[in-house]
C-alpha cells in the first residue's frame, strides 16, 4: 500500500505542533510511543522520499493521523500562531511555551480524551496477535519483494515455527492466475521434495486480508547475499565457493530433471541454516506465475522474468527458458563469488540487456585459465549450448586430473648419448592410482569419477570378505583424495562424538527376492548417495544424552553410561540434534553406511545367526549392551545391527519405483522410520535392509539414535 501523500504533506506542515500536543495529551497514555514514534520516523522518511510503500504498522500509524487531523486542526494553528513556540529550536522548549498558555492547555485537555482513544485503539489492534488462516499465527517481516513479503510465523496447532509468504491482494482478483497458482503449487509439493529446498507445507487464502499465502520451512539463518557483502572485494576461493554452491546445484539438477525451472536464481535465494550451515534453495516456482500475473495489471511495474544482474540473454529477449537459464544465473555467481564483483555492472535494463546479450565478460583475475574455461560453458549467449548438468560443472571446476589422465601411459623423455638434442619418447607402464589391493580394470568399471558404483555386477558377484576388504581401501583412498579424516572426534554440546567418514557411492537399496525374512516393503532399487557425510561410531549414549539434556530417560537401571541411551521419541531427538548441532541420517544414509559397502544380508554376509555383530534377542539377555562390543562394519561404525532400533529422518512410504539420488522421502506422514533392530527383536530384524516404523512422539526401551553430519 502507498501511503497517503495529503495527511503526510498536512503532517509536515504542522509536524512540531502536533508532535507537541500529543506528548502532551497522550505522553501518559500505556504503549502510545507504538504509535507517536512510528509517526516521527515515518515523516521523516516521507521527507526523503516523497512517497513510501507502507507495511501494517505504517498503515496503523497513517489511520491515526487521519483520524486526529479533524481535532487537532483549529488548535494546531493557534499554537503555530505564537511566536515563541516558531523560535523554538527543540521539543523540550516548545512544549515549555505551550504549557505556559493556560487556554491553550484547557483547550488540550478538553481533546485529550478523544486523542488518547484513537491511540490506544491503535495500539490495541498493533498489540493484537494477527493470525492467517484458522492456525497460522503471524509474526515479524523477514524479507519483502516485488511479488511478495515474507514473515516469520508460527503453526499454532503443531506449535512450529514458520515462514509465511503473502502475496499481493491483486492475485486474487485474477481467477485464472490463482488455479494457475494452485496446479503449479502441488505439482511443486508432489515433485519438489528435495533435502537442500526449503519445502512449502501449505496453500491458503486469508479471508480476512483477501491475499492468498503458502507457508513454508522457516531456515534460520541468512542469505548468501550477507555472505558476499561481508567479503565485499575481497571474493571466496574457488573451493569454498564449490563448498557452498554445490547443494545449490544438487537442488537444481534435482528440479531440472523433473521440467522444474527455478527462473530467478540468486544470492538472496540461496540461504544457510545458522545452527549447521547447511545451503537450502528457497522460491522455487511460485514466483513466476505471480511476476507474470502482477505484469498484466495496469499501473503496477514488475519485472516479469527474474532479477536483472542474474537473468540469462533467453530472459531479456522474451524467449524459452529450461534448466540452462537457472545454470546461467548459477555461473553468475560463481563469478561475483570468487571475483568480489558482479560480471555484469549494469544500471538500467536496457543496459543490463546490451552486456548480458552482446557482450562477454572480462575474464576474472582470481580464476585459473583452466577453470574460467570451464565457467565459461555456464555464461554462453546460446542456451543451447550450455552444460546441462550443474553438478558435474562444480565438480569440474575443482578436479584436477579426470581419470584417463591418472591411467594414461606415462611418458619420459631421456637424451641418446650421441644424439643430446634429440629428445626420445619412452612408454612406460601406467602407474595405478587407485585404491590399494583393487584390480586396476575393476577400479576403472566401479570409478564413476565422484563415486563408487556397488551395484555392479563385477561388485555384487564377490564374496563379502572380499567387499568388505575393497570397501575400506576405496575409503582410504578416498579420504586421502579429498583431504579428509577417515574418522574424527567432533565436540559439539558439550560432548566427544566419534564420527566416522561414508565415501559416496551407489548402492543397491532393499533386499532382493530370495534373501531370508524379507519384508514386502524392502523393494530393491539403486540409490545414489552423491557427496561423502560422516556417521556416528557408536549409538547416542546414556551418558552422552544426559551430559547434553540433563536427564535420564533410560529404563534398565544396571546399564552403565555407556550404553545406548533409549527411551527417547523422535522429537525428543530434535531437541538434542538442536544443541549438538547435528543430524540424523536419512534412511538411505543409514542403509548405505550399514551395508559399508558390502551387498549381502548383513555387513558379515548372509548368516542366520547375527551374534558376532549384533545384539539380538537370542544373546542380549533382554537389556542393552555398552556400544562398541561387537565387530565393527567396514567403515568403523559398531552396532548398525541390534542393541537399540535407531530412529531416522524421513516419514515412513513405500520405496521410488525408480532409481533415485539421495532420497529424502516424503514431506508428510504419520509415523518415522527406525532401522537395525534390537536387544528385543529376532535375527530377522537384525538385517541391512530391514524397516521399521514408529509414530514421532512414541518412547521404546528398544529405540535410541545415532548422529549423522556434513
Amino acid at each position: 500500500m502507498v501511503a497517503d501523500n495529503r495527511i503526510w504533506k498536512w503532517y509536515q506542515r504542522h509536524n512540531n505542533a502536533v508532535d507537541s500536543v500529543l506528548d502532551i495529551a497522550c505522553g501518559a497514555v500505556p504503549g502510545a510511543g507504538l504509535v507517536i514514534g512510528p509517526m516521527k520516523l515515518m515523516m521523516a522518511h516521507w521527507r526523503d522520499k516523497d512517497e513510501i510503500v507502507m507495511e501494517e504498522k505504517h498503515e496503523e500509524v497513517e489511520k491515526v493521523l487521519q483520524e486526529i487531523k479533524p481535532v487537532l486542526g483549529e488548535i494546531v494553528e493557534e499554537i503555530e500562531e505564537l511566536q515563541s513556540f516558531t523560535c523554538a529550536n527543540s521539543q523540550e522548549k516548545r512544549i515549555a511555551v505551550i504549557e505556559q498558555e493556560k487556554a491553550i492547555i484547557e483547550e488540550i485537555q478538553k481533546i485529550t480524551p478523544q486523542l488518547s482513544q484513537s491511540i490506544v485503539c491503535s495500539v490495541s489492534r498493533l498489540q493484537k496477535k494477527k493470525t492467517l488462516g484458522l492456525h497460522y499465527e503471524l509474526g515479524e517481516l523477514i524479507g519483502k519483494g516485488g511479488q511478495a513479503e515474507v514473515r516469520r510465523g508460527r503453526n499454532l496447532v503443531a506449535g512450529r515455527a514458520i515462514a509465511l509468504k503473502l502475496f499481493p491482494k491483486e492475485l486474487t482478483e485474477d481467477i485464472v492466475a490463482i488455479e494457475n497458482l494452485k496446479q503449479e503449487y502441488g505439482l511443486l509439493v508432489e515433485k519438489l521434495v528435495h533435502e537442500n529446498i526449503v519445502q512449502y507445507r501449505d496453500l491458503s487464502l486469508d479471508e480476512e486480508s483477501s491475499r492468498y499465502f503458502v507457508v513454508m520451512d522457516l531456515i534460520e539463518g541468512e542469505n548468501l547475499r550477507k555472505k558476499i557483502m561481508e567479503r565485499r572485494k575481497q571474493g571466496f576461493p574457488l573451493e569454498e565457493v564449490v563448498e557452498i554452491l554445490m547443494p545449490v546445484a544438487r537442488a537444481l539438477d534435482f528440479a531440472h530433471e523433473r521440467e522444474i525451472v527455478h527462473r530467478d536464481l540468486k544470492p538472496e535465494n540461496v540461504m544457510i541454516r545458522k545452527s549447521d550451515g547447511k545451503v537450502y534453495l528457497t522460491d522455487f516456482g511460485l514466483a513466476s506465475e505471480i511476476r507474470t500475473t502482477l505484469s498484466r495489471k495496469p499501473g503496477l511495474t514488475v519485472d516479469i522474468s527474474g532479477t536483472l544482474p542474474y537473468m540469462a540473454p533467453e530472459q531479456y529477449l522474451g524467449r524459452k527458458v529450461d534448466g540452462k537459464t537457472d545454470n546461467w544465473a548459477l555461473g553468475v555467481m560463481i563469478y561475483e563469488m570468487v571475483e568480489g564483483i558482479h560480471p555484469f555492472q549494469g544500471t538500467t535494463l536496457e543496459h543490463y540487456k546490451m552486456l548480458v546479450c552482446d557482450l562477454e565478460p572480462e575474464a576474472p583475475d582470481k580464476m585459473t585459465p583452466s577453470s574460467w574455461h570451464i565457467l565459461q560453458g555456464l555464461l554462453k549467449k546460446d542456451r543451447k549450448a550450455r552444460p546441462e548438468k550443474a553438478q558435474e560443472v562444480l565438480q569440474d571446476l575443482l578436479v584436477k586430473k579426470t581419470i584417463a589422465q591418472v591411467n594414461k601411459p606415462a611418458v619420459l623423455e631421456v637424451s641418446k648419448p650421441v644424439q643430446a638434442n634429440k629428445p626420445v619418447k619412452i612408454e612406460t607402464k601406467p602407474v595405478f592410482q587407485g585404491p590399494q589391493g583393487w584390480n586396476p580394470g575393476e577400479w576403472q568399471e566401479c570409478w564413476k569419477g565422484e563415486y563408487i558404483d556397488f551395484t555392479l555386477d563385477t561388485w555384487t558377484r564377490k564374496t563379502w570378505q572380499e567387499q568388505s576388504n575393497l570397501s575400506k581401501a576405496y575409503r582410504k583412498w578416498y579420504a586421502e583424495q579429498k583431504v579428509m579424516s577417515e574418522e574424527k572426534t567432533m565436540s559439539k554440546g558439550g560432548i566427544a562424538i566419534e564420527m566416522c567418514l561414508v565415501p559416496p557411492g551407489k548402492f543397491n537399496m532393499g533386499s532382493p527376492d530370495t534373501e531370508a525374512g524379507r519384508y514386502d516393503n524392502e523393494k530393491k532399487h539403486r540409490v545414489l548417495i552423491s557427496r561423502g557425510y560422516y556417521m556416528a561410531k557408536y549409538e547416542v549414549t546414556r551418558g552422552q544424552w544426559q551430559a547434553v539434556m540433563g536427564n535420564n530417560p533410560s529404563s534398565f537401571p544396571k546399564a552403565g553410561k555407556n550404553a545406548p541411551v533409549e527411551q527417547v521419541s523422535w522429537d525428543d531427538c530434535q531437541a538434542f540434534l538442536g544443541k549438538v548441532s547435528m543430524e540424523l541420517p536419512t534412511e538411505a544414509q543409514w542403509e548405505y553406511a550399514c551395508r559399508s559397502g558390502v551387498s549381502y544380508m548383513t555387513y558379515q554376509g548372509d548368516v542366520s545367526d547375527p551374534g558376532s555383530m549384533a545384539w539380538y534377542s537370542s544373546n542380549s539377555g533382554s537389556c542393552t549392551h555398552d556400544v562398541g562390543c561387537k565387530d565393527v562394519n567396514a567403515w568403523g561404525m559398531y552396532d548398525m545391527l541390534g542393541n537399540v532400533y535407531e530412529w531416522c529422518r524421513d516419514w515412513k512410504a513405500d520405496y521410488a519405483v525408480e532409481d533415485v539420488q539421495d532420497p529424502v522421502g516424503v514431506h508428510v506422514g504419520s509415523h518415522r522410520v527406525c532401522r537395525g533392530g534390537s536387544w528385543s527383536h529376532s535375527a530377522r530384524h537384525c538385517r541391512a535392509a530391514n524397516r521399521d516404523n514408529d509414530s514421532p512422539g512414541d518412547r521404546y526401551n528398544y529405540l535410541g539414535f545415532r548422529l549423522c553430519a556434513k
